[in-house]
């Protein structure tokens, strides 16, 4: 069995990685949905039995694809703000940008970030960690850009970037929301 693994290993140099990169691509061409972990091996091109060391079931590789995803988005966002400037409106609208952009380049991890079975995060706490983080920077650059007391209906930009968040594949809200409805941050939404 340990031959078998270092094989694997050896051939692909980061089994795990191959295994992640092999569901990704299947994932931006044909859909998540349509994701088996038969198809990921037959991409990867290894055994049918190499994935279940690491990933356990189908959903344990997606949430993995996930994962990575999020990082990727998370570091694309930090980018963002680093290069906006001070300005709270310029930061949101960097923060927008990127997050658009994001969802062009990586179709491959997008359309895995937000599907409805990782609504139980406390399945998956590295996916939790890093999309929480995300979810929480956005909030944070929303409610930062809007005026004291106002609401997001006092500034004519923030219902559009809102809008854009919740009809992108159920923006963070499926991300973030666990199957009894309520936010990780402890309030409802």
């Amino acid at each position: 069995m340990a031959g078998a693994h270092q094989k694997d290993t050896y051939h692909h140099g980061d089994l795990r990685r191959a295994l992640i990169d092999a569901a990704a691509k299947l994932a931006a061409k044909h859909g998540a949905a349509a994701v088996t972990i038969r198809k990921v091996v037959r991409k990867a091109g290894v055994s049918h039995a190499a994935p279940y060391h690491y990933f356990p079931t189908r959903e344990a590789l997606l949430a993995a694809v996930a994962e990575e995803g999020f990082s990727r988005f998370d570091a694309a966002q930090e980018e963002a703000l680093q290069n906006a400037g001070p300005d709270p409106r310029d930061r949101l609208r960097a923060l927008g940008i990127s997050y658009v952009r994001f969802a062009i380049r990586n179709p491959h991890y997008f359309r895995v970030m937000f599907r409805s079975e990782f609504r139980r995060l406390e399945t998956y706490p590295a996916l939790a960690k890093v999309s929480s983080r995300a979810f929480d920077r956005l909030i944070d650059t929303v409610r930062a850009s809007m005026p004291r007391g106002g609401s997001p209906g006092s500034d004519p930009m923030l219902p559009s970037v809102l809008a854009l968040v919740s009809r992108s594949r159920a923006g963070f809200v499926v991300a973030r929301r666990p199957a009894d409805g309520k936010d990780t941050r402890g309030g409802r939404r």
